[in-house]
């Protein structure tokens, strides 16, 4: 599903020049639930960020299901990204004055989806996650592992091949957390890569393969 060949970021101002990214070289296979383990300023979300076409790499070779998209123009990689990938945040960024079930279907609306389609996509991603009876709640009115759990709604209402997680039982208890993590292995295996960003082993032994990145680098 995604190649990286020598891919390295950096990040340079007037005064200053950061070194983010060096030599990365990884493949992620279709269905494979992987895990991205690092400590804080590890890389590993910036890494995460341009699997996921929202930063593009300073050099490097990146293909997407086989197309290069090293230096890809804005709108093919808004494409893929909207038809292809789902995001879930440690933030969960739902919008306060939408509905849940309009935090979900959201995104169907930039795809010129109609919106009986949109209600019933939303609505089955929402009963996927055990949220169907919340669909007329709003943000505010559903605890942490609700909102993480509507974030995942609105990842898969796409039916996305690949579903990235940034840190996504950062915010949640550790029982919520396991149900996260339960999603996740559930999303794989139905046939859809999942790639999650933790600084926890514990939760990264939870995939099927581990990296671990230190200082921009992949260790092993």
């Amino acid at each position: 599903m995604i190649k990286l060949r020598k891919v390295g970021k950096t990040y340079r101002t007037e005064d200053l020049e950061t070194r983010a990214l060096a030599d990365i070289n990884l493949d992620v296979g279709k269905g494979e639930f992987l895990s991205i383990m690092g400590p804080s300023g590890s890389g590993k979300s910036t890494l995460l960020s341009i699997m996921g076409l929202l930063d593009a790499p300073s050099e490097g070779i990146i293909k997407f299901a086989d197309i290069d998209i090293s230096e890809g123009k804005d709108r093919l990689l808004t494409d893929l990204r909207r038809k292809h990938i789902g995001f879930v945040f440690q933030a969960f960024n739902l919008i306060p004055h939408l509905s849940i079930e309009r935090n979900v279907e959201l995104g169907l609306t930039y795809r010129g989806i109609a919106r009986a389609e949109r209600r019933d996509r939303s609505m089955s991603a929402l009963k996927a996650v055990g949220l169907d009876a919340r669909a007329r709640h709003y943000p505010a009115q559903l605890s942490g592992g609700q909102q993480q759990r509507a974030a995942i709604a609105r990842a898969l209402v796409g039916d996305p091949a690949i579903v990235l997680a940034d840190e996504p039982t950062g915010n949640l208890d550790s029982g919520n957390g396991e149900q996260v993590l339960d999603m996740l292995e559930n999303i794989a295996a139905t046939g859809k890569t999942v790639i999650m960003v933790t600084h926890d082993d514990r939760q990264a032994s939870r995939a099927y393969r581990m990296v671990s990145m230190k200082d921009g680098r992949i260790l092993h």
